[in-house]
């Protein structure tokens, strides 16, 4: 982490990568290398290299929408899914919630 003002040390930004806090960006290394595998297990050697490369930059493309929507979505992927409430908007958060 590191401070996000000089002056409010006490609020902090967590690190990035290329504008990816590092938990994604190692992500997209490990989807990168999955797109690698695939194509040594194929056999195609001539597309290993463009696979990886693309999957990087593609799934670098998704995170980085995602995070722009919601700055919290790599702490996000860490929770536990519940299948149950795929339909409903989830928070987090009760502050400034209105109930209807």
């Amino acid at each position: 982490m590191k401070a996000g003002s000089a002056v409010l040390t006490r609020i902090q930004n967590q690190m990035t990568m290329f504008g990816l806090p590092m938990p994604l960006m190692m992500l997209c290394v490990v989807i990168g290398a999955m797109g690698l595998v695939v194509m040594v297990i194929l056999e195609i050697f001539w597309l290993m290299l463009p696979t990886m490369v693309l999957g990087i930059a593609g799934a670098w493309l998704f995170f980085i929408r995602k995070i722009k929507d919601n700055m919290h979505f790599d702490r996000e992927l860490s929770l536990p899914l519940r299948f149950w409430r795929t339909g409903h908007p989830t928070r987090l958060l009760n502050a400034g919630r209105k109930d209807k």
